[in-house]
Parts: structure tokens; sequence; C-alpha cells
């Protein structure tokens, strides 16, 4: 079963770390320097005020992030997973499911331009491609709202 929780600093903050350090995700990052713990929880208390962030949790196991960076007038998001849950479909159930917490309606998603995988993925959830720019893809989503 997969379930979708928002972030818990006190019960997520070291999942967080473990899978900003881990090589194989890191390398799908435009910052792919790994930091040290210290830095990281820097980096997570100047996030979390304007960030909405979500675990995503597959049969009671935590599997990956999503994280939503709230402007003004839309998102970006940025997720990461456990790489033994890539290409099963757990993700996209994920991102769509945070979808729905949403309060805008539009979201971005910056991407390495030869990342092969990430471009097939922000595909599967219905972005499109907004903006290419050397090394880089922008893709964009607009939300329905009823």
């Amino acid at each position: 079963m997969l379930v979708v929780k928002k972030f818990d600093y006190k019960h997520d903050i070291k999942f967080l770390y473990s899978l900003r350090k881990n090589i194989q995700v890191r390398s799908f990052f435009f910052n792919n320097i790994i930091v040290d713990y210290l830095n990281h929880l820097f980096w997570i208390r100047k996030i979390a005020i304007k960030n909405l962030i979500f675990i995503v949790y597959y049969e009671q196991k935590k599997i990956g992030y999503i994280r939503y960076n709230n402007n003004h007038i839309s998102y970006n998001i940025s997720l990461a997973n456990l790489p033994d849950f890539r290409k099963k479909g757990l993700m996209k159930k994920a991102v769509l499911e945070s979808e729905k917490m949403l309060k805008k309606k539009t979201i971005f998603a910056e991407i390495k331009a030869y990342n092969k995988l990430s471009i097939k993925f922000f595909k599967s959830c219905g972005y499109k491609i907004f903006q290419t720019n050397n090394n880089k893809l922008t893709f964009k989503k607009s939300l329905t709202k009823n």
C-alpha cells in the first residue's frame, strides 16, 4: 500500500538526509555535491518554511520524498526515491496523490536535459516540456481545480 504523508521534522529528517547523500540519487540533481549532516540541518530548516514536503511510504517503508518549492504563483517540484523502488510506478502514484493537496494550479520541474528517466517520468505524470536551456529542461503542469 502506498501512502503520502506530510514531512515530520523529528521523524523524517534522517531519512531525507539518507536520500540526499545517496550517490545514485544525487547523480540526478543539478548540484551533486554531497553535504554533511550539519549543512543538511541548516538546509532543511531554511526550506521547510516555504516548501511542502511529503514522504512516500510503500508497505510502511519510507521510499522517497516529494518537495514543492512554494513560489508566489506556482510550485517547483523536486523528488527522489530509493533506487530499489524505481520503475515500479510508485512515485508516479505518489506525485499524483500529492498534487491533490496543492493550492496553486501550476507546477514546474527542472531536470537535466540528458536525464531520460526523468523526462519519461514527468511526461507520464502529465507534465509538458515548457522550456529548453542548454543542459536543462523545464516541464510544466497545470492542475485543474473543481
